[in-house]
């Protein structure tokens, strides 16, 4: 989060991106839509939504089912 250019950087050369230039890259993650946390957040609105199109064939009881248990206790997370 302190310094999306560098993390822009490291994406760009990871991913072999062609398509999204740095700058583009960099104005994605400092988008107010975007957040980058270690908790989750809202992974039980997308489960849903992938459940409900039928993406999903068993939908998960709890968010808890997709992640490992050290962010379980992380606030915000659902």
């Amino acid at each position: 989060n302190h310094d999306k250019h560098k993390a822009a950087e490291i994406y760009k050369a990871v991913s072999k991106d062609k398509r999204n230039t740095l700058d583009q890259v960099v104005q994605i993650l400092n988008s107010s839509d975007v957040q980058y946390s270690f908790t989750p957040h809202n992974s039980m609105a997308f489960i849903n939504f992938m459940h409900e199109r039928g993406l999903l064939k068993k939908k998960p009881a709890s968010w808890k089912d997709l992640y490992f248990p050290d962010v379980h206790d992380l606030p915000g997370a659902s």
